[in-house]
């Protein structure tokens, strides 16, 4: 038998691995990235603010409904999609496209939210002025961005369909608000769903909301000079 050639001295030990130092550096659990959806509507509440009075918002399913969209229209502007299943356009002859599908992500950045903010009102030329139920927006936009939101799976879709006619998915669950809902102009409303099309609230960009259950309140009213996130987070706190 053939014995290995390495030499061993006895008395003495082979030194001990280097243990690396201990990291005290607390771990920082990463937080859970929002839906597109949510970010779609941060989006569409800071261009609400500044787009002007001649923008509408609606919801628009293009391409055979292949698209998703958040969709800025305007007679007298060009329009802008917020297209949550592709990118965002400024509506051009060309598509100016302001960010493709892959960078909805940074959009939970503020910083990017601004920056690309910025360059939708510049390159449509907005007046500086808040649309037509700018304030109501942003407590959608609020709404879709609380936890319970996030968790729940909520959707927040608008009743006009493709053919200016009435959607009888989106308003078919609110049957029971027929009442309330009456005179006010199905073009103004938002309504939020859960993942069944469970009713949750009714908006009215006007001012007025139905939260699911519970009766109708005046934004202005109940929430005087509340920030948006703030109202959105009283209207559906658990324990009311």
């Amino acid at each position: 038998m053939v014995r290995s050639a390495t030499k061993f001295t006895f008395g003495t030990q082979a030194p001990a691995a280097t243990e690396p130092e201990p990291d005290d550096t607390p771990l920082v659990a990463e937080e859970p990235q929002p839906p597109i959806e949510a970010l779609s509507w941060r989006l569409a509440a800071r261009l609400a603010t500044d787009l002007g009075t001649t923008y509408e918002l609606q919801e628009r399913h293009d391409g055979n409904g292949t698209y998703d969209q958040l969709y800025f229209a305007s007679e007298s502007r060009l329009h802008v999609s917020l297209n949550r299943v592709g990118s965002v356009f400024v509506m051009t002859p060309e598509l100016d496209r302001i960010f493709p599908h892959a960078e909805w992500g940074s959009l939970a950045q503020a910083a990017d939210m601004e920056a690309v903010a910025q360059r939708i009102i510049g390159r449509v030329g907005g007046s500086g002025e808040p649309m037509k139920g700018a304030d109501v927006i942003a407590v959608i936009a609020g709404a879709m961005d609380l936890p319970r939101a996030h968790e729940a799976g909520w959707t927040c879709r608008w009743p006009i369909g493709w053919d200016d006619g009435l959607q009888d998915d989106v308003v078919g669950p609110y049957a029971e608000y027929e009442l309330w809902l009456e005179g006010r102009g199905w073009r103004t409303h938002w309504f939020i769903y859960g993942p069944h099309y469970e009713p949750v609230a009714a908006f009215d960009l006007d001012g007025c909301v139905y939260v699911h259950g519970r009766p109708a309140v005046e934004l202005s009213v109940s929430y005087p000079e509340v920030p948006a996130a703030e109202t959105a987070r009283r209207l559906f706190a658990l324990e009311t």
